[in-house]
């Protein structure tokens, strides 16, 4: 077995109260709702995978996001991790556009045109969440689908599933240290095929 470690390609913070502003170059993230106001925040993440050799079979997929501990929150809730089916722009995505002219089905990235309507891992945060790495299992059979080509890798989509007083700060790629968000891929090579048995008599 192997370990693949990537950080993400491109990532943005879109948020439903600068809706046409985009953020890409921060070097932190919200995800929820900011508890001394109404200002909901969701974070998009795209890590390219296709360096990880041919042939291989996916075993599980983390992705590993550095929390700071910053209180905006007052309740304990489960941040969810979504599929992107849309191709979006690292410089150009807002909450209410995936790219230049292109509007997401629902603004904030959450149509059904826009993600997945199930998402593909989950962690419950603490209001009292420290700093550190918090890590989401990831749905294997969904990494898998990257990896094959199956669904095209367009990142995920980071949301709260209330989205009421539960906001949480995150370092985003824009860090400079070692603190980037990480998908990390545990993969090993396909069993080879049985050998012919030449002795048959169908030979």
């Amino acid at each position: 077995m192997a370990l693949g470690t990537f950080t993400p390609t491109q990532d943005n913070g879109i948020r439903d109260d600068s809706p046409t502003t985009n953020f890409s170059t921060d070097d932190n993230y919200d995800v929820g709702e900011y508890n001394a106001g109404v200002l909901i925040r969701r974070v998009l993440a795209q890590f390219d995978i296709s360096s990880i050799p041919g042939g291989q079979i996916i075993n599980a997929g983390t992705l590993r996001v550095s929390h700071q501990a910053s209180d905006f929150s007052d309740n304990d809730r489960q941040m969810q991790v979504y599929r992107v089916r849309r191709v979006w722009g690292d410089t150009t995505s807002t909450w209410n556009i995936y790219s230049t002219g292109n509007n997401w089905q629902t603004a904030g990235a959450t149509g059904a045109d826009d993600i997945d309507t199930t998402g593909i891992g989950s962690v419950t945060i603490v209001q009292t969440q420290g700093a550190g790495w918090i890590n989401v299992t990831l749905t294997t059979s969904a990494v898998s689908d990257w990896y094959t080509g199956a669904f095209a890798n367009n990142g995920v989509l980071l949301r709260m599933d209330t989205e009421l007083n539960d906001m949480h700060r995150w370092d985003s790629r824009e860090n400079l240290g070692t603190l980037k968000p990480e998908l990390v891929v545990d993969y090993s090579a396909a069993a080879a095929g049985a050998p012919l048995d030449l002795t048959s008599k169908y030979w």
